[in-house]
This record gives C-alpha cells, sequence and structure tokens, in this order.
C-alpha cells in the first residue's frame, strides 16, 4: 500500500511542478508561487522547487519570503553556487548589501570561476572580495583601482605590499634618531628590527636611551650591526643632519626608508612625513591592522590635533632641542623656512604588544577618533575691532531673511560690529518695500537694489565695492547662525596672514551634514561638498568634518574673507560664474595667490538649501549648470582635480572617503612633483596630479 501511495504522490508531485513552470514561463507568478508552495508542502527537500518558489516570490515583492526560501534550499544543497547567487540577489533588493557580498562570495568559494558572482561583486564596488578570496579580476580592473570599504581596512593592508620607489638612489645615508628613554625594551626592539630590515641600506641609527635601558639585553644589538649605536648623551652636543626621527614602538614598512631618502633627494624638501596605523600584534600569527591615519598635504590645522601627529618624519635639520617637541610641532617650525613633504604612502604602524582583545578585522578600523577639541580662541588686539561686512542677495523671501539676519546678531560677540547689506534683486513681493524698511529699522540693514537679471557674482562685487569694513562674508539668506561668538571666531582665523577663505559647518534641517568643506577630484570629477547626508555627529575620516583644516574650497552660502583678498583676486568672476561655481572659482583664485582656504566646523549654520532659486532639476538647468562647470574646467585645467586634502589611498572611483586604494607608483611620484613645485611659489595648481 505505502509502494502504491508514493507512486500517486509522484505523480501529484510532478503535475503540480509541471503546472507551476507553465505558470511561471507566462509571468503568472501568484499562481507560480502558489504552486510551487503545494510542492514543498508535499516534499520538502526538494531545493530546486524552493529555488523557483523563491523565484516566484522575489518576483511577487515578497523579498523576505523569497530569501527564506533559498536559505531553505540551501540547507538542503549547500554547495549549489547559482542558489546562492540567488540569495544574494535578494539580499542586495532588500539593501543588505554586506549579507549579499557574502552570498556572492560564498559561491565563488564553491565555484571560484563562477564569472556572474564576480560581475556581481564587481557592480557592488566589491572587486576587493575577488582578492581576498585570490580570485582574479577582469584585466582592466586594476589592483590599485579595486576599492577596499574601511571596514576591510585589515584586508587592504593584508593584501597590498607598499611599492619600493622607482628610482634608486645610490649611497644616499640617512641618519635615524629615537628618543627611546622611558621606554619598554620589548618596543623598542619592534623598532629596530623594523630598521634592520629596510631595502635601503645606507642608514645610521642612534637610540638615546636613559641608564636603565643601557644596561638592557636590547643594547647587545650593537655587537652585531656597526650601523647602530646606544647612547645616553644629549642630542644638543650631537651632529644631526639629514635625519629621520622615529617614535619607539613604530614599525617600519621595509621599504620606508628608501622613500624618505627619494624625498629627501629632493633639494626642496626641508621634512617630510609619511601615513601610518595600528597593528595588534601577538606572539602568534599575522597583525592586525586598523585606524589608519591618513594625511593631507601639510597643514599646520591638521596638525593641531595630536590624534593625526605622525610618528615617523625626516627633516633636513633639526633644532637642536628637537626632542622637547611633538612631531608634528617640528614640522610646522620647518614649515616656515622651506617646504614640508608628504608620502602618501603608509610606511609606518604603531604596534601594540600586550593587547587581550582579539579584534575583529573590521573594528579596529571603526575606531573613531575623538574629534578634537573646538576651541573658540578669541581674536587679538586690532583685530578684536574689526567691523564686518555681511552681503545676502535675495528676492522677496522676507521671513527667511530676517530669520537668518536675527540669528547672526543675537550669536555674535559683537552685534554693533556688523554691517548687513542685503542686495535686492527685483523683490515683487507687494509688502517688499516695507519689509525692507522694517529690516532696516531692527537691524540697521543697508539695502541695494538691483535691478537688473539675477547674477550671483555680481550682486556680491556691487555689495563689497561699495563699503569698507575689513572683512567681508558672503551669505544666502536661507541661514541660521548656530555658533555662539561666531564672529570672534572670524576675526581670529582671518588675522592670520595666511588665511585667505574661511567656509562653515553647514547642516540641513533634519541635522545631517550639508557641506563639511569641497574636495575635487572624486567620481566623475566634479566639486563636492564633503560629507553630505552623515549624522551631525559624526566626525569623518581621523575627524575631518569636526576640525579646523585646509580644504580645497568652500561654499559660498556662508563664504568670509578680507576685503584685501577680495581685492587682491579681482572679486568673483561675474561673466563666467554669474550662478555656480563661483564659490570654488574664488577658493581656487586665492590658493593660486599663496592664501590657504580654511573649513571651520567651530562656525555652524543650518541651510535651508536653495529655497529662493531651486535644485537644478529641469534638463535647462542641468544644462546650465554643465555650462558653468565647463567653463570652470577650462579656466583652471587639472587644478580642478588636485586637493592635496584627500589622501591618495582614497579612491576616486567611490562616493570621497568610502573605500582605499594603492596609490600607484606613477600617482605617487606626481604627488611629490607637485609638492616640489608648489614649494617654489604660490600654488601652481596647473601642475596637478593624478
Amino acid at each position: 500500500m505505502r509502494s502504491l501511495a508514493g507512486y500517486w504522490q509522484h505523480r501529484r508531485i510532478r503535475k503540480l511542478v509541471r503546472r507551476g513552470n507553465a505558470a511561471r514561463d507566462i509571468r503568472n507568478w501568484a499562481e507560480a508561487a502558489a504552486t510551487y508552495e503545494k510542492v514543498c508542502r508535499l516534499c520538502p527537500t526538494r531545493a530546486d522547487i524552493h529555488v523557483q518558489l523563491g523565484h516566484a516570490l522575489k518576483e511577487l515583492g515578497s523579498r523576505e519570503d523569497a530569501e527564506a526560501s533559498y536559505r531553505r534550499a540551501l540547507a538542503s544543497q549547500p554547495e549549489n553556487a547559482d542558489t546562492w547567487l540567488q540569495l544574494g540577489h535578494v539580499l542586495k533588493l532588500l539593501a543588505r548589501i554586506e549579507d549579499a557580498e557574502d552570498a556572492y562570495c560564498q559561491a565563488l568559494v564553491i565555484a571560484p570561476d563562477f564569472e556572474p558572482a564576480k560581475g556581481e561583486l564587481i557592480a557592488l564596488g566589491s572587486a576587493h572580495k575577488l582578492l581576498m578570496l585570490d580570485i582574479g579580476v577582469e584585466p582592466a580592473l586594476r589592483q590599485s583601482d579595486v576599492g577596499f570599504p574601511l571596514r576591510d581596512y585589515d584586508a587592504f593592508r593584508q593584501r597590498y605590499n607598499v611599492p619600493i620607489p622607482s628610482s634608486i638612489l645610490g649611497e644616499f645615508w640617512i641618519n635615524v634618531w629615537i628618543d627611546a628613554r622611558r621606554t619598554a625594551a620589548a618596543n623598542l626592539r619592534v623598532t629596530i628590527e623594523s630598521i634592520r630590515l629596510q631595502t635601503h641600506p645606507f642608514w645610521n641609527l642612534t637610540v638615546w636611551v636613559d641608564d636603565s635601558l643601557a644596561e638592557n639585553s636590547i643594547a647587545s644589538i650593537v655587537h652585531s650591526e656597526p650601523r647602530i649605536r646606544f647612547t645616553t648623551v644629549n642630542p644638543h652636543e650631537s651632529e644631526c643632519g639629514r635625519t629621520l626621527l622615529v617614535q619607539p614602538g613604530v614599525a617600519l614598512e621595509a621599504s620606508a626608508i628608501a622613500w624618505f631618502a627619494v624625498a629627501a633627494s629632493d633639494r626642496n624638501c626641508r621634512a617630510c612625513y609619511c601615513d601610518h596605523d595600528l597593528a595588534i600584534q601577538k606572539w602568534r600569527g599575522p597583525k592586525i591592522y586598523g585606524s589608519p591615519i591618513l594625511q593631507p598635504s601639510f597643514d599646520s590645522d591638521w596638525f593641531d590635533d595630536a590624534g593625526t601627529s605622525p610618528v615617523f618624519i625626516l627633516i633636513a635639520d633639526p633644532p637642536c632641542d628637537w626632542f622637547r617637541l611633538p612631531l608634528s610641532h617640528l614640522l610646522s617650525e620647518v614649515d616656515g623656512l622651506g617646504s614640508v613633504f608628504h608620502l602618501p604612502l603608509l610606511l609606518a604602524s604603531v604596534v601594540d604588544l600586550v593587547s587581550e582583545v582579539v579584534d575583529a578585522p573590521g573594528s579596529l578600523a571603526e575606531r573613531r577618533p575623538k574629534p578634537p577639541a573646538l576651541i573658540l580662541s578669541a581674536a587679538s588686539g586690532e583685530a578684536r575691532r574689526n567691523r564686518i561686512s555681511v552681503i545676502i542677495p535675495t528676492r522677496d523671501q522676507f521671513v527667511l531673511l530676517e530669520h537668518a539676519i536675527s540669528t547672526l546678531a543675537v550669536k555674535a560677540e559683537y552685534p554693533e560690529l556688523l554691517d548687513i547689506v542685503v542686495v535686492d534683486n527685483r523683490s515683487s513681493d507687494e509688502e517688499a518695500a516695507a519689509q525692507f524698511r522694517t529690516l532696516q529699522e531692527r537691524h540697521g540693514a543697508r539695502v541695494i537694489r538691483m535691478d537688473e537679471p539675477f547674477n550671483w557674482s555680481r550682486a556680491n562685487n556691487l555689495a563689497a565695492a561699495d563699503g569698507s569694513a575689513e572683512i567681508l562674508i558672503f551669505m544666502n539668506n536661507d541661514m541660521e547662525m548656530l555658533s555662539e561668538a561666531w564672529d570672534d571666531r572670524v576675526r581670529m582665523q582671518l588675522q592670520r596672514e595666511a588665511v585667505g577663505i574661511l567656509g562653515a559647518r553647514l547642516l540641513y534641517p533634519d541635522r545631517t551634514l550639508q557641506h563639511g568643506g569641497i574636495v575635487f577630484g572624486f567620481g566623475r570629477g566634479a566639486p563636492m561638498h564633503e560629507g553630505v547626508g552623515v549624522a551631525e555627529d559624526n566626525a569623518g575620516p581621523n575627524g575631518r568634518w569636526l576640525r579646523s583644516r585646509s580644504t580645497g574650497a568652500v561654499t559660498g552660502a556662508f563664504m568670509a574673507m578680507r576685503r584685501s583678498v577680495w581685492g587682491r583676486v579681482g572679486g568673483f568672476d561675474e561673466a563666467n560664474f554669474p550662478l555656480g561655481y563661483n564659490d570654488v572659482d574664488m577658493c581656487l583664485k586665492s590658493r593660486a595667490a599663496g592664501f590657504r582656504v580654511i573649513y571651520d566646523p567651530a562656525i555652524c549654520l543650518t541651510h535651508f538649501e536653495s529655497k529662493t532659486r531651486g535644485l537644478n532639476v529641469s534638463k535647462a538647468q542641468v544644462a546650465w549648470d554643465n555650462v558653468e562647470l565647463r567653463a570652470l574646467s577650462e579656466k583652471w585645467g587639472r587644478a580642478l582635480f588636485v586637493d592635496g586634502s584627500a589622501n591618495l589611498h582614497w579612491s576616486r572611483d567611490s562616493p570621497p572617503f568610502e573605500s582605499l586604494r594603492l596609490p600607484s607608483r606613477a600617482a605617487i611620484d606626481d604627488y611629490l612633483s607637485w609638492q616640489s613645485q608648489r614649494s617654489l611659489g604660490g600654488m601652481l595648481l596647473d601642475a596637478g596630479y593624478d
């Protein structure tokens, strides 16, 4: 009887499968799903039918149910690569990208040549997963262009070797100094061993120790390595010359000294620093890497924070009291005498020998440094009495405008030193005249009439020329000041002669970031706001969105500068940039004149973005934007793609600061050449690098 029952059940299942397949073939997904579900109840181990049910459910939009069906199929046939592929597809539709990546990777573990899974990973921007699995990628996809998300930083470091320099120097000797006083012998040993393994053999190492370490076993190394000496003599009494200063406990990459020798051979290089990270090293197994410090080109503001201070630098002629100063302060001192170079390579790791926590590879990479304190230093002397002219073009939108002006005054340290200048461009509101009189009465605002087609650059130039305040601020009408004593912060920053333009941190009304500086050279190459849409408390890589620092450009929604700088660069370009990119052009002109552009998050505003003019959404608006962007490109050439604030390790093919790449040797050489040329005068912006 059981045999006969089994026969009829088998026939019923075959009939249901044919019915389900017929419904599938005509894309009747509801009928197909219902029929396949009956088969799965009758025969729960039919993996192929669970897969077909998953397909039907996915087409019906029941993605969670489809995932469950694919997983039931894998429970019966876990070695089916195609089922893992289908699971990856539905996980991608559910926006669970990391889970989808894992599913595609599992398919490739089973079938390494499974091209559909390879293609999905590459399309997700996760080609680095193929490298982690030792699976080849398309020849056109160069390893240096494969982006590794920051969460996979350890895999990035394990996979890539630091390249050797393209130019091999002869007997170019480098003196290395380690101040090892009050240092554990084990930490010192890590550093010395890494120096002994250098590919560049022409170095001498001097280790400055106290009496206790001089008697330690570590000191016996001088008998087997003639290039090393231990001393208790104060460096005041020593001739250092071209010197590498290394912190104890730092392990150098094998080509580190070779790269520093290449940099030092450039006659324009007086000092040099590199990138570094953290490495946990136990007595067995590989190091675990994380927390990369990816430095910008030299920026004294950036190095004000100890968390990003370099751990390994070269000084052409260190001051006699170098051991008293943090390495970043030494660079700042040398910067006044000549050029400070940045080597965009991870040439050093701070080694943790005692950690008992077995970190997952991603957890180290996700450790965010505490953002530097935003200390509001007061302007000094005459600068504290400088008047500030705030220039705001507008058309109608009186409520927004009045709110913006009110918050400026309420939050200012010296509201009586603010000159509010409103440029009225053909306001049509019937109440406009009365409203502008109200602004004059309440805030002492001066109104300039501009009865001509709107031109943002011209409006600001007209207002700037019709005044005498020492400081100019160009601001949109859809703003709300959030920072107390913001005006004193502006004065403090602009009293520094090197600073040409100052920008602020802007938030959307929902408190996400709208502007954290402007970066060049990512994506299709157009200038981009940094950090758009991230949470207000997201400090960004190495805290960059919550620290004062140099940047490629800042937005004209809030842009401050000295009147003398505005005049020197000729004001805004009215002819070429009447609507867009006028702020970027102004920043590039300022940098070309030798000034710095600073982003300062201690000045923070809400920006109700583009409520007056609207966003570029129509074809006509997009076309106009492209025309102005082309004008910017024709005017500045490669300078539009040059940004020393963005380390070369950040992939340019991904959104800014999302994934890592290994800089090519050619890109590194170009970057060093750019720094050398820049040191000869001004910014030499056209001497770009890739």
